[in-house]
């Protein structure tokens, strides 16, 4: 009976021996799956900063080049507005010898 029972023990003490070894498989294959997770999402934390950044650089130059374009109409406008000027006195009647 001793034999037997002993047989029981030593087969059932294996069956668990077998499962914990299975499960600490596992366990360290998901660690190293969260771990490497865990470097994905630092890199994609970088790259997101970085592409924040130049997301507001591009939006700083692109506000600066507006104001430029807006600056230039006017002086434009304005030297138009004097050539006008002069192209008149130039071909009025009246002007100037």
């Amino acid at each position: 009976m001793n034999s037997e029972a002993f047989e029981a023990f030593a087969t059932d003490f294996a069956l668990l021996r077998k499962t914990v070894m299975s499960l600490q498989t596992k366990l360290s294959e998901q660690s190293e799956r969260i771990h490497s997770l865990e470097n994905e999402v630092d890199i994609l934390k970088t790259e997101n900063l970085k592409l924040t950044t130049d997301v507001k650089l591009i939006r700083n130059e692109h506000q600066e080049l507006i104001n430029t374009m807006f600056s230039l109409e006017r002086k434009h406008q304005q030297i138009s507005t004097e050539n006008e000027m002069i192209k008149r006195k130039e071909l009025s009647p009246y002007r100037s010898i």
